[in-house]
């Protein structure tokens, strides 16, 4: 039978020219995943092209959005909030942490919530991915946005500072989770060290464990 929908993307441009191997242009992928990793570069594919429409490749714009986006914000506040939870908790959070009720978790909360939403658009509609992927994006800034805002490096009550870390930590593994078709290897990754079999959303809804012990997955490095 014939397809109900064709998803055809435009041309990557190198130089303002085709991709070619007419050409000569040609990009060296196996050079670049070594850098930037698979991930990476599929990240930079997929959220720098709206389908139909032409695409600018250059090496500087791809390490900026990785080290800005993947780098700087995504892998960074993972790591910023493990250091806190080794620092002051041992690795392992206390139990009977509360459940955090104030307006910035719920406008946290609702940045999730949204993002989860949107899966069923890109089902419907892959064409849309440019604009999943900011979304992601969007929610990573305002983990880190919340993170610092409220100090919780700072938080000298230990339950207060670790219902925070709690909280945060489960927005952040369900972004990842969300991620997963974006960033599948360093979600598998996030989710194996979180103590999870698999990145699946069967386990969006699945209580994050309280001890992180084992070792951290590197999520990309610094060039």
């Amino acid at each position: 039978s014939m397809p109900e929908k064709l998803i055809v993307h435009g041309w990557w441009l190198k130089d303002d020219a085709k991709i070619s191997k007419s050409l000569g242009n040609t990009v060296a992928l196996n050079e670049l995943v070594v850098k930037y990793q698979v991930d990476g570069i599929r990240y930079f594919l997929l959220r720098g092209i709206e389908l139909g429409e032409d695409g600018q490749f250059r090496e500087d714009l791809l390490k900026a959005v990785v080290h800005g986006d993947l780098a700087n914000r995504y892998g960074n506040i993972f790591l910023r909030m493990l250091g806190i939870i080794e620092l002051s908790f041992g690795g392992a959070l206390p139990t009977g942490i509360i459940n955090l009720k104030t307006r910035e978790a719920d406008e946290l909360r609702k940045k999730i919530d949204r993002l989860h939403d949107s899966v069923d658009t890109l089902v419907d509609e892959p064409e849309t991915v440019s604009e999943y992927v900011s979304r992601f994006m969007e929610a990573i800034v305002a983990i880190n946005d919340y993170f610092q805002e409220n100090k919780i490096w700072e938080i000298e009550n230990k339950l207060q500072q670790a219902a925070n870390l709690y909280f945060l930590m489960d927005m952040f593994r369900r972004a990842t989770i969300l991620a997963s078709p974006i960033i599948p290897g360093a979600a598998d990754a996030v989710m194996k060290f979180l103590g999870f079999s698999e990145c699946s959303m069967k386990y969006f809804d699945s209580n994050l464990p309280l001890e992180f012990v084992s070792q951290r997955p590197r999520l990309f490095p610094k060039i």
